[in-house]
């Protein structure tokens, strides 16, 4: 039996959350930066693969080459050598000669192993971002400023579900007497991937939620082949005469069949907590350190400078930030959300809106909420197909919007490093005023500002998010102001005190928020008794109507139903009803945070909710699906005349 070999270090664990149940807050104080937490499936890039246990995969969305993840200046390290294991530092990383004409650039980097040879100090650093390592001369590592630590990993390790070493005595085991993978067969998994293409990756769960950052996401791997995408014969015709490109193949089934005397396939292997994370053999290269003599002038030393990269307006710029304050003006406003905007921006395609929804906000279908995708069209072997008419049970969509989820992805992202580049620095942040917020929530006017959010879905949508402040809670503690806040751009609401909340600087108001809230229109709650169906007709008796026997609480069941139905992964076409709702007026200017959630301003309500992927199965409407299921009915009043729509759009108050 041959001797375990090492893994080159032995990182501390990194909680992701605390006891609890907070997220562990990120900066050099804590040393940590988060990870991206993959929820579903992706389409991705392996980009560094040193085993099936261990490989590292990029999303089409990441922010890589953002300038938000380079180095403004080089500063010199203030720290011995010996304090510098597991620091984040921006280390010079060699760079293709095929990209560009210069031999390396700085990128963010995690200090792994410190040794000196021959006199001089090396590092053996990994790169975050790209999933790699090198060593590198001490001297030439840069310091890093707070703001890095405010985007996650773009590099995401993964661990292949339902593949195994096969033991033998000739096989090497690790600390836990389980077997390693050898250098040849991961070799092998890196000779399969280089076949694919169009590379997607899907989540395993697991029983057992991992609360350490330095464990592996298992998944399965899937993608097309080089070879079959180049070749017709490996289509399949299509009935209106186009051509689908090649399907997808599992890329660990291809890794099995290109080893199958040494290496194992678990069919039956669904949970991640039980799939092992088998190590390899370290390569020689990265255990051991190179001789200093060897290396490149810009790996032992510092650059001089380096090209300014994209710097944020810092706080000198804020011109609303005023020592003299006048509580009755009007803070900074952020344009709302109508039709109109919708589609003057190519978000409406014939009465129909594209959705992405975030499925962690979802409360019932009264309350849930979607960002908006541009309808794109559909590019099938060369040939631009415009998608069919979409938002019937009877005429379901057949095609898929290409990359629109992907597109969107992209842009809330680089929103998103702004703010985070931005209010992360505590220079940058300025309380709001507190008596201006609640002379505008007594006067109908709105509110916005900036919270900094430290719960898990921080990790998806950044730490610093916008908000509208919609409702002051009617009770609170003494001495302490309680209000209730909408995430623009990450969907849901939130209980906050006021004093948390921050001055939002102009810059970050022009863009109209990227989540919206929706609600279905014309379905009511079906009731196992009691239920009376109102004889009112009109758009409120679907909502909030005070008619006697009436209820319009959504059960347990079926929000749950909601929930399963309401995909998050693919896009979701809605047919448009209205636009905003509830424009505050003089007559009754608050709403109180226990409020019903469709009551609220700028709630956009549709109908025929139906998913748009290749992948599904049900051509029905969600709405229709919760009917036959037992938990909604429709009501009489389902149809709504356009005038409607205009009234609505124009900020015209229906309830009234």
């Amino acid at each position: 039996m041959a001797p375990a070999r090492t893994t080159a270090s032995s990182r501390p664990k990194s909680p992701i959350l605390t006891s609890s149940g907070e997220l562990v807050a990120n900066g050099p104080e804590t040393n940590k930066i988060n990870r991206v937490a993959l929820a579903r499936e992706a389409n991705c890039e392996v980009i560094f693969s040193e085993s099936p246990s261990a490989f590292w995969i990029r999303l089409s969305n990441h922010i890589t080459d953002s300038e938000y993840l380079k180095p403004r200046k080089l500063e010199p390290i203030q720290l011995s050598i010996n304090s510098l294991r597991f620091k984040y530092v921006f280390a010079p990383r060699q760079l293709k000669p095929s990209t560009t004409d210069k031999t390396h650039d700085y990128r963010r980097a995690r200090v792994l192993r410190t040794i000196s040879v021959n006199g001089e100090d090396l590092v053996l650093v990994h790169f975050i971002d790209f999933g790699d390592r090198s060593w590198v001369g001490a001297k030439s590592l840069a310091h890093m400023d707070n703001e890095y630590y405010f985007h996650p990993w773009q590099a995401i390790g993964c661990c292949l579900m339902a593949v195994a070493p096969k033991a033998s005595d000739s096989r090497a085991l690790d600390s836990n007497q389980q077997p390693m993978w050898t250098d040849e067969e991961a070799a092998a998994f890196r000779q399969v991937l280089e076949q694919f293409t169009d590379t997607k990756v899907e989540v395993n769960y697991g029983s057992v939620e991992s609360n350490d950052s330095r464990a592996m996401i298992k998944v399965n791997l899937f993608g097309r082949l080089k070879s079959a995408a180049g070749s017709r014969a490996t289509t399949t015709p299509e009935p209106n005469g186009q051509e689908t490109k090649p399907q997808l193949e599992s890329i660990g089934t291809a890794f099995a069949r290109k080893c199958p005397r040494t290496v194992a396939v678990s069919r039956g292997m669904l949970d991640a907590h039980k799939q092992y994370q088998y190590e390899a053999p370290v390569s020689a290269a990265e255990m051991t350190p190179p001789d200093p003599a060897t290396l490149a002038a810009w790996q032992l030393t510092l650059d001089e400078m380096v090209d300014d990269a994209v710097v944020y307006p810092s706080r000198s710029h804020l011109a609303l930030w005023s020592n003299e304050r006048n509580p009755e003006a009007r803070g900074t406003q952020i344009p709302l959300v109508t039709l109109k905007w919708l589609e003057d921006n190519g978000y409406i395609n014939r009465g129909h809106l594209l959705i992405h929804v975030e499925g962690a906000c979802t409360v019932s279908p009264y309350e849930f909420y979607a960002r908006p995708l541009k309808d794109n069209l559909v590019q099938l072997e060369g040939n631009i197909v415009q998608l069919g008419n979409v938002g019937s049970d009877n005429n379901p969509p057949s095609l898929v919007p290409a990359n629109t989820i992907i597109d969107a992805n992209k842009e809330i992202q680089e929103f998103v490093d702004k703010l985070n580049t931005f209010y992360g620095e505590p220079v940058n942040r300025q309380c709001i005023d507190q008596q201006a917020v609640l002379h505008a929530l007594s006067n109908g006017d709105r509110a916005y500002g900036m919270v900094e959010r430290t719960d898990d879905v921080a990790q998806f949508t950044g730490s610093w998010q916008r908000v509208e402040v919609i409702a002051r809670q009617e009770h609170g503690a003494v001495n302490t102001i309680l209000v209730r806040v909408r995430y623009l751009d990450a969907g849901g609401t939130d209980i906050k005190q006021l004093d948390s909340i921050f001055e939002i600087h102009p810059d970050h108001a022009e863009r109209p928020p990227f989540c919206i809230q929706f609600s279905l229109f014309g379905l009511l709650p079906k009731q196992a008794d009691g239920y009376r169906r109102s004889d009112r007709g009109g758009f409120e008796s679907a909502f909030g109507s005070q008619n006697e026997n009436v209820s319009y609480k959504w059960s347990v069941a079926a929000k749950e139903a909601f929930k399963t139905l309401l995909r998050e992964d693919v896009p979701l076409s809605a047919n448009m009803l209205h636009g905003r709702l509830n424009k505050l007026n003089d007559e009754q200017p608050v709403i109180y945070s226990n409020e019903e959630p469709y009551k609220r301003p700028n709630v956009i309500f549709v109908s025929d909710l139906i998913v748009r992927a290749e992948s599904s199965s049900n051509s029905q409407s969600i709405d229709t699906q919760l009917v036959n299921q037992g938990h909604a009915t429709l009501a009489s009043h389902r149809s709504v005349p356009v005038e409607y729509w205009e009234l609505l759009d124009s900020g015209i108050d229906f309830h009234t």
